[in-house]
């Protein structure tokens, strides 16, 4: 599957500059989360795990990522998420360390899910 790039993050806003409480929110929102941008212009907002710690929920869609920001697979969970993760962390062994699982709950529907991976997944040149 190709590579996409993850959208551009939202620069730090706040009062002072100095470690304020806002900042300090706003780092740790960057860590947890990340939003990509799809080719329609709708961004999707993924929760950030590290591969070992990737919960299993079934039904949502999982983007393996370089730190990067560049997505190296990008799968929907389906009914049989402990399957699909175990295939993942296989799939990516050697790269355990510097990758990132990325995990989308919202879409609830296989069609939503599909739509999901369709917009953020580039066509293929």
């Amino acid at each position: 599957m190709p590579a996409v790039q993850m959208s551009e993050r939202i620069e730090s806003r706040g009062f002072c500059e100095d470690a304020s409480d806002y900042l300090a929110h706003e780092d740790w929102f960057n860590r947890k989360f990340r939003h990509w941008r799809g080719r329609s212009g709708r961004a999707y907002v993924f929760s950030v795990y590290p591969p070992q710690e990737c919960p299993a929920y079934a039904d949502a869609v999982v983007i393996v990522a370089a730190r990067a920001g560049l997505a190296l697979a990008c799968v929907d969970l389906g009914a049989l998420p402990d399957v699909r993760l175990c295939e993942l962390r296989r799939r990516f062994a050697h790269l355990l360390d510097e990758v990132e699982f990325q995990v989308h709950v919202l879409a609830e529907r296989q069609g939503d899910r599909l739509s999901l991976i369709a917009d953020i997944t580039p066509l293929a040149a």
